[in-house]
């Protein structure tokens, strides 16, 4: 059976890193570091769940999720919001964006596996 594909997107690596221990037994992961990548990425690669930073350069995350929501080939896409902001206005506003989920750091890596599973499943 082929991997689900997830796009992590966040401006730090070690971040990057962390989501990719995390889920990378389970999954096919692709990376970008800012907004701009990750609408590239996600538009060639049609990722089946993106976990995505708000706080970003260039395109912040409630952005990229509006415009991945919008596009006919990537309104199905998983979005679940993985950051730092964690008031509920933060939430409200990703919610309204076509985000599915909202996290924030720090997480616990088992808990968001086992969230991106059920989210796929």
């Amino acid at each position: 059976m082929m991997k689900k594909k997830v796009l992590l997107v966040d401006d730090d690596p070690r971040t990057r890193n962390l989501l990719a221990m995390s889920l990378g037994n389970r999954f096919s992961l692709l990376e970008a570091a800012d907004g701009r990548q990750a609408l590239e990425v996600a538009r060639s690669e049609k990722p089946d769940l993106v976990l995505l930073d708000i706080a970003m350069p260039g395109n912040n995350g409630l952005e990229v999720c509006r415009l991945l929501k919008q596009g006919p080939e990537t309104s199905n896409i998983v979005v679940v919001m993985l950051t730092g902001r964690d008031t509920a206005e933060d939430k409200e506003q990703a919610m309204e964006v076509g985000a599915t989920d909202y996290v924030t750091k720090p997480f616990s890596p088992r808990a968001l596996l086992d969230k991106v599973v059920e989210l796929l499943s």
